[in-house]
């Protein structure tokens, strides 16, 4: 498999993978408001459920103190990758890295566009009624847990 090495397609290429996901969360976002899933068997059966949930919480239905401390929070979040995707540019890993920024970036701003919108988050994950989410939380922690790990690899060296 030849390795791509310009720059501007591998930029492209990270832009519409980015826009990927973005689009499959959106889709499921607006498909459950629109009671897409409900009265339909969707996962297994009281362990995973697909439904519309409000989410007035942060990820994975965790309570949150008030609104403006989020949006500082998220607003800190965004500042925090833009700056390890520059101090990072010239790194090996630069591609694992930004992968696992592009997925906290595309998950936060899916859930920033639901709160300003709607003032809460759609969730449509329904795991044994215990926990509700989206596809957007899970990019988030699967984002946060690589770039952690390549963290603690740097740190190391």
């Amino acid at each position: 498999m030849k390795i791509i090495k310009s720059p501007i397609i591998k930029n492209v290429i990270f832009i519409l993978c980015g826009l990927f996901l973005f689009s499959i969360d959106r889709l499921l976002k607006i498909l459950s408001q629109h009671n897409f899933f409900q009265d339909k068997i969707i996962g297994i059966e009281n362990i995973i459920k697909l439904d519309y949930f409000k989410n007035e919480n942060i990820a994975f239905s965790l309570p949150t103190g008030n609104l403006v401390a989020l949006i500082i929070s998220i607003i800190i979040l965004i500042l925090f990758i833009i700056y390890f995707i520059v101090k990072n540019k010239n790194n090996n890993s630069f591609f694992i890295l930004n992968f696992s920024l592009l997925l906290v970036f595309v998950g936060t701003i899916s859930n920033i566009i639901d709160r300003i919108k709607f003032g809460y988050v759609i969730d449509y994950v329904n795991v044994l009624n215990i926990n509700v989410f989206n596809l957007s939380d899970v990019f988030i922690i699967i984002g946060f847990i690589i770039f952690s790990i390549k963290e603690i690899k740097w740190s190391q060296k």
